[in-house]
């Protein structure tokens, strides 16, 4: 029985990993696309400033405030997606310092903040918007 016990502990962990993989893949597809996005925002901001280089035109200034705040919209959604990638591989990036470590990391070797509070933190704020993750 006991051997049952742990085989099924181990296909239960295999089975959460390769979940994960594909969390992460649908991830990273929608990452790219965001910054494909946010790319040709930039672009369109270019095209007006090189048509109006001195934004005389109201039009112009409405135009890339718009843009400007579509695209801080965009950035908010990829480093979200970001974090909860490096998550899923049981990494956390550090709010101090910004290093990568493991999120069994009590503190950050760079920096020193207290990450078992960043991971309690992150834990709680991707449950939270787990539904903005259109999958």
């Amino acid at each position: 029985m006991k051997f049952l016990n742990k085989m099924k502990g181990t296909l239960d962990a295999a089975t959460r990993k390769s979940q994960d993989a594909l969390e992460v893949n649908k991830l990273n597809s929608q990452i790219k696309k965001l910054e494909g996005d946010a790319d040709r925002l930039y672009q369109s901001i270019g095209e007006k400033v090189y048509r109006d280089p001195v934004m005389a035109k109201q039009e112009t200034k409405n135009h890339i405030k718009s843009l400007v705040h579509a695209l801080e919209h965009l950035h908010r959604q990829i480093q979200e997606a970001k974090r909860k990638t490096l998550f899923l591989k049981d990494l956390v990036e550090c709010d101090s310092c910004q290093k990568v470590v493991a999120i069994q990391t009590k503190y950050c070797p760079d920096c020193g903040n207290n990450i078992i509070e960043l991971v309690r933190k992150t834990s709680k704020t991707l449950a939270l918007n787990n539904s903005e993750f259109e999958l």
